[in-house]
């Protein structure tokens, strides 16, 4: 369970598997900062790469993605997965993770660390463009809090 939560969040399911048989959210956590921050060693950044491990499931932590988990999760293969074959409306996590590494490390490296969090379903997003209808996947638009109307704050607040 998470720190000042009574509820268990999960972060992947097993097909035809009872909840608690799934992967809590912080064993996965831990799993994600042990091969990140090994990864990132490699070039000299292994905090960096705790840092992206412990946050790039964030959105996780949402009542909106652990309901999707528990409504589809016996169905799918993995619903914590993002992936498009999956039953139900998917639920974006990994935005979540993004802008908190945007707006709490900042500069450069805020940047750098955000689009890997936001990037680590569906590949680096482009920063910006200059096409509209494109632009919906930049990680200017996941970012921007006035296009993305996302409950990161209470989120945060609610589960801390």
């Amino acid at each position: 369970m998470l720190k000042g939560s009574s509820v268990e969040r999960y972060a992947h399911t097993r097909a035809g598997r009872l909840p608690s048989e799934w992967e809590p959210l912080t064993v996965h956590l831990d799993k994600v900062v042990q091969s990140a921050s090994g990864f990132a060693e490699a070039f000299g950044a292994r905090l960096w790469g705790d840092v992206l491990g412990r946050c790039h499931d964030l959105g996780k932590l949402s009542d909106e993605l652990q309901g999707y988990l528990f409504d589809v999760g016996a169905a799918a293969v993995d619903a914590g997965a993002e992936d498009e074959s999956a039953p139900g409306k998917r639920v974006d996590h990994s935005t979540f993770g993004g802008r908190f590494l945007e707006t709490s490390v900042g500069g450069i490296p805020g940047q750098l660390l955000a689009f890997c969090a936001a990037g680590h379903h569906t590949g680096l997003p482009d920063e910006t463009s200059n096409d509209d209808l494109g632009g919906r996947s930049t990680l200017r638009h996941k970012l921007d809090a006035a296009k993305r109307n996302l409950s990161f704050e209470s989120l945060m607040c609610n589960q801390m």
